[in-house]
């Protein structure tokens, strides 16, 4: 009867972590650094302490960008959110967060515009316009 309870558990959590009812990216990412050439980079201003980190955005090609988290550290990945604008106000990132730490890579193509503004943490469980819980801005 045990191995049946275990396997019914397993099953379970396997079925909640792959439909995201479970969220699995609170640990440390380490995505390697990606090829090609960083055109902005900033650093995340917060009110608080709860995330830290340097952005680069890296220029592949064409209309095809790399927004990486570099050295971050969130409190929590949880309804966290990154989200990548450019200079004529576009969201042209919004994507969940891999992990509350680490080296993130964000990859993002067909951006119509080259300049990019700033990058924000902003979480899914407050609403707007008060969701901003960090910003770096780019330079």
């Amino acid at each position: 009867m045990w191995p049946l309870v275990r396997k019914m558990w397993l099953g379970i959590a396997l079925f909640c972590g792959a439909c995201g009812s479970i969220g699995l990216g609170t640990g440390t990412s380490n995505d390697p650094a990606p090829s090609g050439t960083i055109v902005y980079s900033g650093t995340f201003a917060t009110n608080s302490n709860e995330i830290s980190g340097t952005v680069f955005v890296y220029h592949q090609s064409g209309s095809t960008y790399t927004i990486r988290l570099e050295s971050f550290s969130a409190s929590t990945a949880s309804n966290l959110k990154v989200q990548g604008i450019t200079a004529n106000g576009e969201t042209e990132l919004d994507s969940s967060l891999k992990s509350s730490s680490g080296n993130q890579n964000y990859s993002v193509s067909g951006v119509a515009s080259t300049i990019w503004s700033s990058v924000k943490i902003v979480s899914t469980a407050i609403a707007s316009p008060n969701n901003i819980l960090a910003t770096a801005l780019l330079d």
